[in-house]
């Protein structure tokens, strides 16, 4: 028996040791594989914090229509508990649809700051993946921590950039006979994340949080569960283009087009960049008759193109000379030298362009 034991106990701890390496090489790789989709799963988002940007509804010009209506989104947000005891229910969904640059971002931003509630920024090509499912995955932890900070604030916003990148219409996906990796890669795991997207937006009642499970469970709690509140806002230049899933009441609930400004809204624009600058007697009227076609963002960066332009002037304001050069540079490009062109060809030149200039 001692002998036994004796050659038993080698060939024992050998069978241990192999297989506590064996374990602890199936836990670093259950590790490893958890910590990739971790990595993987977390997409683009900027969590903002109530009032971080700084933007209000003070700075948002030129469309009044439009800041009235998100008044009213605001107000729906601050009273959901009010809304609720009436029977009704909160505003999921707002779609901001328009040109670039008119300022759809820049609105989602005041909203959450006027809310005063915290505010993801995502982009919708960064829920792409090339690993099928992880676009899912992405979309879902997005509108997980959106309800924990909801339940924590009383609310919470998401808006979602570029919304047709995930919200493109079904049938828009699977056509184009693009065979079957590109059915695979476009309309299956689009439809995938579009899918996901509604169901989000528009989940049942349920309570996705572990302890009210286990209290569910446990038979404490038979009420129905409330889902916290989150509003969806998404922005796109092709809001044909969406799946009318998704434009449906309980999901996308209002829909604002935010369109170009208008001369009034080029003047109050104007006039509220030029307040941050130093300048001297500007003619606002001009301004917005030259500025015809321009969105915010362009007078934005004509301004700040003006002030660049009077500094390497050697001058600490601009006037509106600078503003012109500035808009030439924007329309046109920059100048082109003609210090080498001949006298006969500045002539010609001079000429081709008169002749452009009358009708």
């Amino acid at each position: 028996m001692v002998v036994m034991w004796i050659l038993a106990t080698p060939l024992m701890a050998g069978i241990f040791q192999l297989a506590f390496q064996m374990l602890f090489m199936a836990s670093m790789m259950i590790m490893q594989f958890a910590a990739l989709m971790m990595f993987m799963g977390r997409g683009r988002v900027y969590w903002v914090q109530a009032g971080e940007t700084g933007v209000r509804f003070d700075d948002y010009r030129c469309n009044d229509q439009v800041l009235e209506v998100a008044r009213r989104i605001v107000m729906l947000l601050r009273g959901v508990r009010e809304i609720k005891e009436m029977g009704g229910e909160h505003t999921r969904g707002l779609l901001l649809e328009g040109p670039p640059g008119t300022g759809k971002s820049y609105l989602a931003q005041a909203i959450a700051t006027e809310a005063g509630l915290p505010f993801a920024y995502a982009s919708a090509p960064g829920f792409s993946n090339m690993f099928m499912g992880i676009g899912v995955l992405r979309i879902m932890m997005l509108y997980g921590k959106a309800r924990k900070l909801s339940r924590k604030h009383g609310g919470a916003i998401i808006f979602i950039d570029e919304i047709d990148a995930i919200g493109m219409s079904r049938d828009r996906q699977t056509g184009g006979g693009m065979g079957m990796m590109g059915g695979m890669m476009g309309g299956g795991m689009g439809a995938m994340m579009l899918n996901e997207l509604l169901m989000q937006m528009d989940p049942p009642n349920f309570d996705n949080g572990w302890r009210q499970r286990l209290i569910r469970k446990l038979g404490l709690k038979k009420d129905r569960a409330v889902l916290p509140p989150v509003l969806t806002i998404g922005a796109t230049n092709l809001a044909h283009s969406l799946d009318q899933a998704l434009l449906r009441p309980g999901r996308f609930d209002r829909q604002i087009h935010v369109d170009m400004p208008d001369f009034d809204g080029r003047k109050d624009i104007a006039a509220y960049y030029l307040a941050k600058v130093r300048h001297e007697e500007m003619p606002l009227d001009r301004l917005a008759n030259d500025s015809i076609g321009y969105t915010p963002v362009s007078i934005k960066h004509l301004i700040n193109e003006a002030v660049i332009h009077a500094h390497f002037d050697g001058r600490d304001a601009i006037t509106y000379n600078d503003i012109t050069r500035a808009r030439e540079d924007h329309e046109f490009g920059l100048r082109e030298p003609i210090r080498n062109m001949s006298l006969d060809e500045r002539r010609r030149l001079a000429y081709h362009e008169a002749g452009h200039a009358v009708p």
